[in-house]
């Protein structure tokens, strides 16, 4: 009896997963990438940060078990720079799909943070005035 119910809850979850929907992410690029995955009504379904270089996330949806005729494809995968600006976007994402953020559409380049210039003391001049 242990056996069966062992091996009724292993098809059952094995059969789960054939339902779920997913996308792997891979960050192609030498740059650390922030990566959002969207639904097909904008919907944000995933959200990652950071991804290092030749990094990967694997987004999966149980979702579809619950309402399998709500479709949520195609996603939408927009790849942005950490230091901000947009790297790339792919669209016509379909579940089991990968994504690589360098094949996607888009500039496929990040630049560097501007970095404020400090408040020197401008002219050599002092502030106590005094001659």
């Amino acid at each position: 009896m242990r056996i069966l119910c062992v091996m009724l809850i292993t098809l059952i979850m094995g059969a789960s997963s054939l339902f779920a929907n997913s996308v792997t992410l891979i960050n192609t690029s030498p740059f650390p990438l922030d990566v959002a995955l969207y639904a097909a009504d904008g919907t944000v379904l995933a959200q990652y940060s950071g991804l290092k270089p030749q990094a990967q996330k694997e987004w999966s949806d149980e979702h579809s078990l619950t309402n399998p005729t709500e479709s949520q494809t195609p996603y939408t995968v927009i790849w942005t720079c950490s230091s901000g600006g947009e790297y790339s976007i792919c669209t016509m994402v379909y579940a089991g799909s990968a994504v690589l953020s360098s094949q996607c559409q888009g500039n496929l380049i990040c630049t560097p943070k501007k970095k404020t210039p400090g408040t020197p003391n401008s002219g050599g001049q002092n502030d106590g005035g005094g001659n």
